[in-house]
């Protein structure tokens, strides 16, 4: 098991964001209602101030918020996946040991931040009472998330073309 060696702390963080996205799902079962309920009186508390008595866009910025949890336990199964399968794949390739360990990290904390970035919009948006404000108050996590996810995939794109093409040709 020495290829893991490197990646371990990453394979554990994918695993984590898995797991995540598995327990929204059930939480969503067993709370849906519940959720929707938590999230109608956080825009409840700012109604008179944030929506100004507007029941319409209360209701949608509410809806919206249902939206972005299960956008977080879409992306949790999704990327937290597809960083493990990377990162297994990754593991048994020969190179500098800081380089994989980097590389892994970025793909595994992309993941895992992306997915906590849509938990956290739900969370917010009905107390804000706009989406695209929502999204933009949150950016400083969502873009350095999929950043270290798109830099760690291109990474391990050049190491695998090297390897596969470049060292072997």
């Amino acid at each position: 098991m020495k290829q893991f060696e490197n990646v371990k702390l990453s394979l554990i963080i994918s695993l984590l964001v898995i797991l995540y996205g598995f327990a929204l799902g059930g939480l969503f079962g067993a709370y849906e209602t519940n959720i929707k309920n938590y999230l109608n009186s956080k825009a409840e508390t700012v109604f008179e101030t944030v929506y100004n008595g507007d029941i319409a866009v209360k209701e949608n910025i509410v809806s919206k918020g249902w939206e972005y949890f299960k956008l977080s336990h879409t992306h949790a199964l999704g990327l937290g996946s597809i960083s493990l399968i990377l990162i297994v794949f990754f593991s048994f390739f020969s190179i500098n040991s800081t380089l994989k360990y980097i590389t892994s990290m970025m793909i595994s904390l992309g993941a895992l931040g992306y997915t906590l970035y849509w938990t956290m919009a739900a969370l917010k948006a009905p107390l804000i009472g706009n989406t695209e404000l929502t999204k933009e108050t949150l950016s400083y996590i969502a873009v350095p998330a999929a950043g270290l996810s798109l830099i760690g995939l291109l990474l391990l794109v050049i190491i695998v073309a090297y390897k596969f093409c470049v060292k072997h040709s």
